[in-house]
Protein backbone atom coordinates (compact mmCIF):
# COMPACT_ATOMS: atom_id res chain seq x y z
CA UNK A 1 0.00 0.00 0.00
CA UNK A 2 1.38 3.52 -1.39
CA UNK A 3 1.52 6.61 1.48
CA UNK A 4 -1.34 8.05 -0.33
CA UNK A 5 -3.35 4.83 0.16
CA UNK A 6 -2.54 5.07 3.45
CA UNK A 7 -3.41 7.72 4.23
CA UNK A 8 -7.05 7.70 2.72
CA UNK A 9 -7.77 4.71 4.40
CA UNK A 10 -6.83 6.13 7.99
CA UNK A 11 -9.04 9.23 6.90
CA UNK A 12 -11.59 7.17 6.08
CA UNK A 13 -11.32 4.87 9.37
CA UNK A 14 -11.38 7.98 11.80
CA UNK A 15 -14.33 9.33 10.17
CA UNK A 16 -16.32 6.44 10.24
CA UNK A 17 -14.96 7.10 14.42
CA UNK A 18 -16.27 10.14 13.99
CA UNK A 19 -19.81 9.51 13.12
CA UNK A 20 -20.33 6.42 15.35
CA UNK A 21 -22.94 8.72 17.15
CA UNK A 22 -25.17 8.29 14.13
CA UNK A 23 -26.09 4.71 14.86
CA UNK A 24 -26.56 4.94 18.30
CA UNK A 25 -27.99 1.58 20.31
CA UNK A 26 -28.40 0.70 23.61
CA UNK A 27 -25.54 -1.53 24.55
CA UNK A 28 -27.62 -4.10 26.42
CA UNK A 29 -30.64 -3.56 24.98
CA UNK A 30 -30.49 -3.01 21.00
CA UNK A 31 -32.08 -4.59 18.67
CA UNK A 32 -29.19 -6.61 17.32
CA UNK A 33 -28.84 -8.02 20.78
CA UNK A 34 -32.71 -8.90 20.96
CA UNK A 35 -32.96 -10.48 18.07
CA UNK A 36 -29.96 -12.98 19.20
CA UNK A 37 -31.76 -13.56 22.88
CA UNK A 38 -34.87 -14.29 21.54
CA UNK A 39 -33.01 -16.90 19.11
CA UNK A 40 -31.43 -17.96 21.93
CA UNK A 41 -34.42 -18.44 24.10
CA UNK A 42 -36.36 -19.89 21.67
CA UNK A 43 -33.38 -22.77 20.82
CA UNK A 44 -32.66 -23.63 24.63
CA UNK A 45 -36.46 -23.83 25.18
CA UNK A 46 -36.03 -26.85 21.85
CA UNK A 47 -33.29 -28.40 23.41
CA UNK A 48 -34.95 -28.77 26.59
CA UNK A 49 -38.10 -29.80 25.32
CA UNK A 50 -36.16 -32.17 23.61
CA UNK A 51 -34.25 -33.21 27.22
CA UNK A 52 -37.13 -34.14 28.81
CA UNK A 53 -39.27 -35.89 26.09
CA UNK A 54 -36.09 -38.52 25.63
CA UNK A 55 -34.78 -38.62 29.59
CA UNK A 56 -35.76 -42.12 30.84
CA UNK A 57 -34.08 -41.63 33.79
CA UNK A 58 -31.24 -43.63 33.14
CA UNK A 59 -28.57 -41.07 32.93
CA UNK A 60 -29.53 -38.95 35.86
CA UNK A 61 -31.40 -35.87 34.30
CA UNK A 62 -34.54 -34.61 35.60
CA UNK A 63 -36.59 -37.79 35.71
CA UNK A 64 -33.93 -39.12 37.96
CA UNK A 65 -33.86 -35.96 39.83
CA UNK A 66 -37.56 -35.73 40.69
CA UNK A 67 -37.49 -39.79 41.39
CA UNK A 68 -39.28 -40.58 38.31
CA UNK A 69 -42.39 -37.64 38.88
CA UNK A 70 -43.57 -37.50 34.96
CA UNK A 71 -46.22 -35.23 36.42
CA UNK A 72 -42.81 -32.58 37.60
CA UNK A 73 -41.16 -33.22 34.48
CA UNK A 74 -43.79 -32.37 32.51
CA UNK A 75 -44.43 -29.37 34.09
CA UNK A 76 -41.36 -28.16 33.56
CA UNK A 77 -41.09 -28.73 29.95
CA UNK A 78 -44.97 -27.11 29.73
CA UNK A 79 -43.61 -24.35 31.22
CA UNK A 80 -40.58 -24.25 28.88
CA UNK A 81 -42.83 -24.26 26.00
CA UNK A 82 -44.74 -21.45 27.11
CA UNK A 83 -41.66 -19.23 27.13
CA UNK A 84 -40.49 -20.53 23.47
CA UNK A 85 -43.76 -20.24 21.84
CA UNK A 86 -44.00 -16.49 23.36
CA UNK A 87 -40.93 -15.72 22.28
CA UNK A 88 -41.89 -17.28 18.48
CA UNK A 89 -44.63 -14.78 18.62
CA UNK A 90 -42.35 -11.59 19.28
CA UNK A 91 -40.24 -13.21 16.75
CA UNK A 92 -42.72 -13.37 13.64
CA UNK A 93 -43.51 -9.64 15.47
CA UNK A 94 -40.32 -8.26 14.37
CA UNK A 95 -39.95 -10.23 11.05
CA UNK A 96 -43.62 -8.74 9.73
CA UNK A 97 -42.59 -7.06 6.59
CA UNK A 98 -46.18 -4.31 7.80
CA UNK A 99 -44.70 -3.82 10.57
CA UNK A 100 -43.00 -0.37 11.15
CA UNK A 101 -40.49 -1.73 13.73
CA UNK A 102 -37.26 -1.82 11.98
CA UNK A 103 -34.14 -1.83 13.53
CA UNK A 104 -32.88 1.73 12.94
CA UNK A 105 -36.42 2.77 14.33
CA UNK A 106 -36.15 0.22 17.81
CA UNK A 107 -32.85 2.01 18.49
CA UNK A 108 -33.40 5.35 17.44
CA UNK A 109 -36.90 5.04 19.52
CA UNK A 110 -34.76 3.47 23.05
CA UNK A 111 -31.28 5.71 22.61
CA UNK A 112 -33.94 8.90 22.42
CA UNK A 113 -36.13 7.78 25.41
CA UNK A 114 -33.43 5.94 28.09
CA UNK A 115 -30.10 6.49 26.29
CA UNK A 116 -28.57 8.62 29.83
CA UNK A 117 -29.53 6.07 31.88
CA UNK A 118 -28.16 3.08 29.84
CA UNK A 119 -24.80 2.61 28.13
CA UNK A 120 -24.49 3.19 24.30
CA UNK A 121 -22.80 1.94 21.41
CA UNK A 122 -22.40 3.30 17.85
CA UNK A 123 -21.61 1.66 15.19
CA UNK A 124 -18.67 2.18 13.08
CA UNK A 125 -19.13 1.30 9.31
CA UNK A 126 -15.76 0.86 8.58
CA UNK A 127 -15.20 -1.91 11.22
CA UNK A 128 -18.75 -2.92 10.86
CA UNK A 129 -19.14 -3.91 14.23
CA UNK A 130 -20.60 -1.57 17.32
CA UNK A 131 -18.33 0.06 20.13
CA UNK A 132 -18.81 1.78 23.11
CA UNK A 133 -19.90 5.92 23.38
CA UNK A 134 -18.58 7.97 26.23
CA UNK A 135 -18.99 11.24 27.39
CA UNK A 136 -19.90 13.72 24.78
CA UNK A 137 -20.34 11.14 21.99
CA UNK A 138 -23.24 9.72 24.30
CA UNK A 139 -25.09 13.11 24.06
CA UNK A 140 -24.67 13.58 20.27
CA UNK A 141 -26.04 9.88 19.59
CA UNK A 142 -29.40 10.59 22.13
CA UNK A 143 -30.08 13.94 20.31
CA UNK A 144 -29.43 12.55 16.57
CA UNK A 145 -31.51 9.78 17.92
CA UNK A 146 -33.89 12.27 19.13
CA UNK A 147 -33.95 14.52 15.90
CA UNK A 148 -34.94 11.28 13.97
CA UNK A 149 -38.07 10.43 16.22
CA UNK A 150 -39.03 13.81 16.39
CA UNK A 151 -39.55 13.95 12.08
CA UNK A 152 -42.83 11.52 12.51
CA UNK A 153 -46.13 13.25 13.04
CA UNK A 154 -47.14 12.77 16.48
CA UNK A 155 -49.56 10.14 16.05
CA UNK A 156 -46.09 8.39 14.38
CA UNK A 157 -43.99 8.94 16.96
CA UNK A 158 -47.03 7.67 19.81
CA UNK A 159 -47.79 4.63 17.96
CA UNK A 160 -43.58 3.69 17.78
CA UNK A 161 -42.80 4.88 21.45
CA UNK A 162 -45.26 2.41 22.30
CA UNK A 163 -44.35 -0.46 20.00
CA UNK A 164 -40.55 -0.21 20.83
CA UNK A 165 -41.37 -0.02 24.52
CA UNK A 166 -43.48 -2.95 23.91
CA UNK A 167 -40.93 -4.96 22.78
CA UNK A 168 -38.72 -4.19 25.09
CA UNK A 169 -40.58 -5.23 28.07
CA UNK A 170 -41.89 -7.93 26.34
CA UNK A 171 -38.37 -9.43 26.08
CA UNK A 172 -37.05 -8.32 29.48
CA UNK A 173 -40.14 -10.49 30.62
CA UNK A 174 -39.42 -13.78 28.69
CA UNK A 175 -35.94 -13.22 29.61
CA UNK A 176 -36.42 -13.00 33.43
CA UNK A 177 -39.58 -16.15 32.87
CA UNK A 178 -36.54 -18.37 31.21
CA UNK A 179 -33.19 -17.54 33.52
CA UNK A 180 -36.01 -18.25 36.31
CA UNK A 181 -37.17 -21.17 35.49
CA UNK A 182 -33.78 -22.32 33.90
CA UNK A 183 -32.04 -21.70 37.68
CA UNK A 184 -35.05 -23.75 39.25
CA UNK A 185 -34.47 -26.53 36.91
CA UNK A 186 -31.32 -26.23 37.71
CA UNK A 187 -31.78 -26.39 41.41
CA UNK A 188 -34.09 -29.65 41.52
CA UNK A 189 -31.48 -31.12 39.19
CA UNK A 190 -28.50 -30.13 41.41
CA UNK A 191 -29.80 -30.79 44.89
CA UNK A 192 -31.61 -34.72 43.87
CA UNK A 193 -29.55 -35.56 42.28
CA UNK A 194 -26.53 -34.78 45.18
CA UNK A 195 -28.94 -36.65 47.50
CA UNK A 196 -28.84 -39.78 45.15
CA UNK A 197 -25.19 -39.52 44.95
CA UNK A 198 -24.96 -39.39 48.81
CA UNK A 199 -27.38 -42.29 48.82
CA UNK A 200 -25.79 -44.63 46.20
CA UNK A 201 -22.41 -43.47 48.63
CA UNK A 202 -24.58 -44.96 51.71
CA UNK A 203 -25.44 -48.04 50.10
CA UNK A 204 -21.81 -48.75 49.08
CA UNK A 205 -20.28 -48.12 52.22
CA UNK A 206 -23.28 -50.18 54.34
CA UNK A 207 -22.73 -52.98 51.52
CA UNK A 208 -18.87 -52.64 52.43
CA UNK A 209 -19.52 -52.49 56.22
CA UNK A 210 -17.65 -49.05 55.59
CA UNK A 211 -18.92 -47.91 59.35
CA UNK A 212 -17.10 -44.65 58.83
CA UNK A 213 -17.97 -43.48 55.61
CA UNK A 214 -21.18 -44.94 56.50
CA UNK A 215 -21.34 -42.59 59.46
CA UNK A 216 -20.03 -39.55 57.23
CA UNK A 217 -22.20 -39.83 54.64
CA UNK A 218 -25.64 -39.68 56.51
CA UNK A 219 -23.91 -36.55 58.06
CA UNK A 220 -24.14 -34.87 54.42
CA UNK A 221 -27.92 -35.57 54.00
CA UNK A 222 -29.98 -32.43 54.86
CA UNK A 223 -32.92 -33.06 57.56
CA UNK A 224 -35.87 -32.53 54.77
CA UNK A 225 -34.23 -36.41 53.83
CA UNK A 226 -35.36 -38.03 56.63
CA UNK A 227 -38.51 -36.80 56.57
CA UNK A 228 -38.99 -37.67 52.83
Amino acid sequence: MTPAEQLKLDIRRQKSMAMRFKKPALADMGYENLVEGLRTIIDDCDEIRYFVDNDDGSDGGLMASTDGDEDLAEEFKMAFVGISDDADMLWELLERVDTDLDEQTYNDCTCALIGNRYNMVGFDDFEVDYYALVGYESELAQSEAGERLMRKTKKEMISTIGQCMGVAMAYQDLRLRFDYLKAAMDVQIGINLELLKVSREIDEAYEKEDWRTLERMIGKLPERAWVE
